[in-house]
């Protein structure tokens, strides 16, 4: 069976996409016990603008993130 990928495309605004970099077994089984309390791992992140795209495999450990004083749309 094949990964699936998704993507998210800015249309609007700036959207942040933030990830977890090369996570170990223990960080994705510690994300997968309490997401909310994880504070390990190496984290990256890009502030997309219109037109930009991130792809990104299934399973990939991330967030994304916007500006309040800022109307984002984007697609996925």
């Amino acid at each position: 069976m094949a990964d699936l990928a998704t993507w998210i495309t800015v249309q609007e605004g700036r959207l942040g996409f933030a990830w977890m970099s090369r996570p170990t077994r223990d960080e994705k089984d510690e994300w997968i016990a309490d997401p909310h309390t994880l504070t390990t791992g190496s984290w990256r992140y890009a502030v997309l603008s219109p037109g930009q795209t991130v792809a990104f495999d299934s399973g990939t450990i991330c967030f994304i993130f916007c500006l309040r004083r800022e109307q984002t749309l984007a697609l996925s």
